[in-house]
């Protein structure tokens, strides 16, 4: 998995939609988003309406990547959070490793085994 920076998105209004772009045309405003949408939750089967993450500013969006197709996409609000967020995928991807190299050892172990010398036959 690749992760690589996407770009940066701007916020004004302490408030983040996240939906298909065509549904702008379609009607999608600005009162109607704060009027009708609650904060992190779910915008009329239109998208994804994100509050509460610090006000405005511009925050990073990174995409993750396996075999060149997007599988995430993660908005960055807060640096310190986004290093946590970091630090988590990198422990995970640590004990992905180890659990990969347990299960090669324990393969070579049983392969050893079943020689009839025990794999310790010296020529």
């Amino acid at each position: 998995m690749t992760e690589k920076l996407l770009g940066h998105c701007g916020v004004d209004s302490g408030q983040i939609l996240m939906a298909d772009p065509c549904y702008v045309e379609k009607g999608i405003n600005y009162p109607n988003c704060c009027e009708e949408a609650h904060d992190n939750a779910e915008f009329g089967r239109i998208g994804v309406k994100l509050a509460g993450f610090g006000g405005d500013g511009t925050f990073p969006v990174y995409g993750k990547f396996i075999d060149g197709m997007l599988v995430s996409a993660t908005i960055k609000f807060s640096q310190q959070l986004g290093q946590q967020l970091d630090s988590d995928d990198d422990e995970f991807e640590g004990r992905r490793r180890i659990e990969e190299i347990q299960q090669k050892i324990k393969k070579l172990k049983e392969e050893i085994s079943s020689q009839s010398d025990g794999g310790y036959n010296k020529p």
